[in-house]
């Protein structure tokens, strides 16, 4: 199963120190991915590109979705230059109430144009416990027409029912050809047991704890 850790949800109340001797401590941890906020990828830039099997991806348009376009591929390309090979980018509210294709479209091609020129993927933050499930749905396979591979059920900004999330990644999984990375707040065993067993791509922890607890932390 895929494992990340994700840190660009938090509250800026620790020292950058700190949160980056984190990021070091799950760096070397058996983690595949690190979620990360712009102004730690700038300062640890030369140690992740020793790490190239690594994902590492930035958010954009965070956490809300409620950003001009063009601001939204000027932010793509800052966190690309900045070393990140995956962007992380909020879906606009508006469109899950259009349902517009050629909306959504406009939105999201120009974004995947540019991470294709830094051979760079895409990942949608959709916030789903905001909408109904007609809604949600018909997005999900508007986004899958136009090339979206990979979805986060939630921002990780608001606390969300690790069961409804393990069951909306479900859903997509198996009506689409899209992968979920599930992103609800696991604190207790039976959620660590309901995410493992869940036969799902991926998993996102928010914290060492969510780490040690899932057994992928080294001594």
């Amino acid at each position: 199963m895929y494992l990340e850790y994700c840190c660009y949800n938090k509250s800026p109340t620790d020292s950058i120190e700190t949160e980056i001797k984190s990021v070091f401590y799950t760096m070397a941890s058996e983690i595949s991915g690190l979620c990360l906020p712009l102004y730690i990828v700038r300062q640890i830039s030369s140690e992740l590109s020793l790490l190239p099997s690594l994902l590492v991806s930035c958010p954009v348009d965070y956490p809300f979705g409620t950003g001009d376009s063009k601001v939204r591929q000027h932010e793509t390309l800052v966190a690309l230059k900045s070393g990140v090979n995956t962007i992380d980018l909020v879906m606009k509210p508006f469109l899950f109430k259009t349902k517009s294709k050629s909306s959504i479209k406009k939105d999201v091609v120009p974004i995947l144009k540019i991470l294709k020129e830094y051979d760079a993927d895409l990942r949608i933050i959709l916030n789903y416990d905001l909408y109904d499930a007609e809604e949600l749905m018909c997005v999900v396979k508007i986004l899958e027409d136009v090339g979206v591979k990979m979805i986060i059920p939630s921002s990780g900004f608001r606390n969300d029912d690790i069961f409804d999330n393990l069951l909306f990644c479900g859903k997509v999984e198996k009506e689409t050809t899209i992968k979920t990375v599930c992103s609800g707040r696991m604190w207790l065993k039976k959620h660590y047991r309901a995410a493992i067993n869940s036969g799902l791509f991926g998993l996102r922890a928010y914290s060492l704890t969510n780490l040690d607890d899932l057994g992928v932390l080294k001594e």
